[in-house]
């Protein structure tokens, strides 16, 4: 068990662990190497562990598993107070019962079994998270989207999308899904410079045989000078970079273009309901920290929208 000082959110950049997705070449296969899955017994934390196990074993990635407890009464960060020994005593009972509720889970998802230990850290969950994503050098972060219903979602305090804001690790956020990978994927390009990052991501975290639905967003009106134009040769190249990409990961992969304008949201979620998709793909925006949380982020409002599961990868 580890523990964990009380930062404020002006400090939780410095702590941020540098992103590997960017230098993934086109025939690299092994991606993610290391994956931190955050698990906190709440409905969608089994819909986390699984996608973590089905990618880790394609992979053949090392696992990491986080609990972090949040106690009523912060005590000081006092190095001689290590786990659960950080809370109040009215606390430790609470953060004991979280690490076995999660252990119940592991055995429930895995025929009887912990899988993976499980480390418990005391305190701000995003501040936990991203301090331990760059302690282990992971370069993928496994989470529960949250509730399955998208207004709750919108009403409380969600973890992903609140991380989405400080990390420059790839998060993917967990829905349930019938199979163990996904198999039809609608993924956002909003810029005529296509990024790598992104493309070589989500290519690694869908099934062999898939449909990547590429939606190229023009803006907000037709006229708009933002995102992408409607020209042949742009769109084209888009695509051909897209399914070389694509290509090199399987031949089973089929990639389709659909031109949309208008609230790009709007048009993500529009598009994963028509193909009834199983995950979506969008880029984020920005430096980690302050400045992203100040710009628009699509990836923040489909972290509390969507019906499926999200990867969201920082721009390269």
């Amino acid at each position: 068990m580890s523990t964990m000082s009380s930062l404020g959110e002006v400090e939780l950049p410095q702590l941020m662990a540098p992103s590997v997705v960017g230098v993934l070449g086109p025939g690299a296969s092994r991606w993610p190497a290391r994956i931190l899955v955050c698990t906190d017994n709440s409905v969608s934390s089994g819909d986390a562990l699984a996608l973590a196990d089905a990618l880790a074993a394609r992979a053949a990635a090392a696992v990491d598993v986080l609990s972090v407890f949040t106690p009523s009464i912060p005590l000081p960060n006092v190095p001689a107070r290590r786990g659960s020994a950080r809370c109040e005593r009215q606390d430790r009972c609470a953060a004991a019962e979280l690490i076995r509720a999660v252990r119940t889970e592991e055995r429930r998802r895995f025929g009887g079994r912990v899988r993976w230990p499980v480390n418990l850290e005391v305190g701000n969950p995003v501040q936990a998270i991203v301090e331990r994503s760059k302690r282990t050098r992971a370069d993928l972060v496994i989470v529960g989207l949250g509730s399955r219903d998208p207004l709750v979602r919108k009403g409380g305090v969600v973890i992903p999308a609140s991380l989405s804001r400080y990390t420059d690790v790839p998060i993917l956020a967990a829905a349930p899904m019938v199979r163990a990978l996904p198999q039809e994927a609608v993924l956002l390009v909003d810029r005529e410079q296509v990024d790598l990052a992104v493309i070589r991501a989500a290519l690694r975290c869908i099934e062999d045989a898939s449909f990547l639905w590429v939606l190229v967003h023009a803006g907000t009106t037709a006229n708009s000078g933002d995102g992408v134009q409607r020209r042949k040769g742009t769109l084209a190249d888009i695509m051909s970079v897209i399914r070389r990409e694509a290509a090199a990961v399987s031949k089973r992969i089929v990639a389709r273009a659909v031109y949309r304008t208008g609230d790009p949201v709007e048009a993500v979620l529009a598009l994963a309901r028509e193909v009834r998709a199983d995950l979506i793909v969008t880029p984020v925006h920005g430096t980690a920290g302050p400045v992203r949380s100040l710009l628009p982020n699509v990836a923040d409002r489909l972290l509390l929208a969507a019906p499926c599961s999200v990867l969201v990868v920082p721009e390269s």
